[in-house]
């Protein structure tokens, strides 16, 4: 009898904890990364290895988290009649995490500047990735972590013959 009771305190415990979502927002993301500019200025960028003759100068890894912030903001409240005789509020006034945007164009001008002041004209093995920090967790109040941006590659000076 004590362990149908433990069993049942337990199943409804677990059952209480575990929520359910009604709803997920989809998502379409497209992402561009433009190298005419760079090309233009006789610096290339390729994600092949490199061929020919050259000097190598440097690896390369740039890594960018999002700044946050958990700040007061108004949201509508989907429920206000302005018509109504009842007394409401047009705005509800939330609690949630703010992070800014990164853009992937700017951190791979920080890759660029930084191999053209040590003399390179190219980077190879040039590579893009979105990845998950757990030391940028956003807290127990929303529990994603913040996801950054890392741009990487080899540096290198091209030699021609």
């Amino acid at each position: 009898m004590l362990l149908r009771l433990v069993l049942t305190f337990l199943s409804f415990l677990v059952l209480s904890c575990a929520g359910t979502k009604e709803y997920v927002n989809g998502m379409e993301q497209l992402d561009i990364v433009d190298f005419r500019e760079w090309t233009k200025e006789g610096f290339h960028i390729t994600t092949a290895d490199p061929d020919g003759s050259y000097e190598p100068v440097a690896m390369l890894e740039y890594c960018l988290m999002p700044e946050a912030n958990y700040r007061a903001v108004d949201i509508p409240n989907p429920s206000f009649d302005p018509d109504s005789n009842k007394k409401q509020t047009p705005m509800y006034t939330v609690k949630t995490w703010i992070w800014e945007s990164i853009n992937i164009q700017d951190c791979i001008d920080t890759i660029v500047r930084h191999s053209k002041e040590m003399g390179a004209n190219s980077i190879y093995n040039f590579k893009t990735e979105y990845f998950k920090d757990n030391q940028h967790k956003l807290g127990k109040n929303y529990p994603d972590v913040l996801e950054g941006v890392k741009v990487s590659g080899f540096a290198i000076k091209t030699i021609e013959e």
